[in-house]
């Protein structure tokens, strides 16, 4: 309690300084104040910290997040990096980037880069309770790109190393078996992380046989870490979903694959899409599928399906 009366006495006094001022000088006052006061708040030493960042951070609904402070500790390459409610941390991770890389770009060509500015997190998507940001970075003379995946699981902050850049409409991070998620990057590779942001698999691009549904308009459904089952409707060249629904069994760590065709259960002949889909049996003779369908003209049908994969069967049954 008394060190909130002293922060709001901090603030009130950065206020009634700035009166005096012109409105921009005003504002510039009472922010960098109200920014120093999270330091104060948290008894952080803001002189370890000489080139941070600052800043409101957009995320969902579900978030407590509202601002992000981050930045080098001096004379180190420890990057801090504070999630927070207000003043309040909701989340801390200190990552260790390297000021300076050296990259072998062919035919003897050894280059030295330098990271350029300070970098900052921003947020990506939310998987379940799971809250997910990214931070890119960028060397000067680099032919590569470098960053990290974060993962906010309550008041759990964790880093993932990344290849390749991290865009904010990426799309290539699904729900996945055991309160997981499964993402993709730039190269291909497929990786599973724990809730925790633990590593659990990685299955290199070259191995891996996915789904064109993955990470589309197909909706997923896990059997385990490594294996899967998509439900989808074919679309056509023109963007148009076909009077079909396709089925489809695969792994991530080999070569496995079977996929089933079933007709429409509409009387019409018009476009379906699917809405949901989820396992409601799994032995190891056969899978019972439970798929929620729409149809154009917004009808809705509730199907059972019993897939057989050692009879190469797949059906309505309900």
């Amino acid at each position: 309690m008394k060190k909130f009366k002293y922060l709001v006495v901090f603030i009130l006094t950065a206020v009634i300084a700035s009166c005096s001022k012109s409105d921009d000088e005003r504002n510039d006052v009472l922010y960098v104040d109200i920014n120093e006061g999270f330091y104060y708040y948290n008894h952080i030493n803001h002189e370890d910290f000489p080139d941070d960042r600052q800043s409101q951070m957009g995320t969902d609904h579900l978030s407590k997040v509202t601002r992000c402070y981050c930045g080098f500790k001096r004379n180190t390459e420890d990057f801090y990096i504070w999630l927070c409610d207000s003043f309040n941390i909701v989340g801390k991770i200190i990552i260790n980037i390297p000021m300076q890389i050296t990259e072998d770009q062919g035919f003897g060509n050894i280059v030295t880069c330098d990271l350029i500015g300070t970098p900052q997190p921003f947020f990506l998507c939310r998987v379940k309770n799971l809250e997910l940001y990214y931070l890119n970075l960028s060397y000067n003379n680099s032919k590569n790109d470098y960053s990290y995946l974060l993962l906010l699981n309550g008041e759990k902050l964790s880093a993932q190393k990344y290849k390749g850049r991290i865009y904010r409409d990426k799309k290539d991070i699904i729900e996945w078996y055991n309160n997981s998620i499964l993402y993709r990057d730039e190269s291909g590779d497929y990786y599973i992380l724990s809730d925790n942001g633990n590593l659990i698999s990685v299955f290199e691009s070259s191995l891996v046989r996915p789904s064109y549904y993955l990470f589309t308009n197909g909706k997923v459904i896990p059997l385990s870490y490594n294996s899967y089952i998509t439900v989808a409707n074919e679309v056509d060249r023109r963007g148009k979903y076909q009077n079909e629904l396709i089925i489809e069994i695969l792994s991530l760590d080999k070569d496995d694959y079977i996929s089933f065709n079933i007709q429409s259960p509409f009387n019409t002949t018009e476009d379906f899409i699917v809405n949901t889909a989820s396992l409601l049996e799994s032995t190891d003779s056969y899978y019972l599928l439970e798929c929620q369908l729409i149809s154009y003209s917004g009808e809705k049908k509730t199907v059972k399906i019993k897939i057989v994969p050692k009879e190469n069967s797949a059906k309505i049954v309900d």
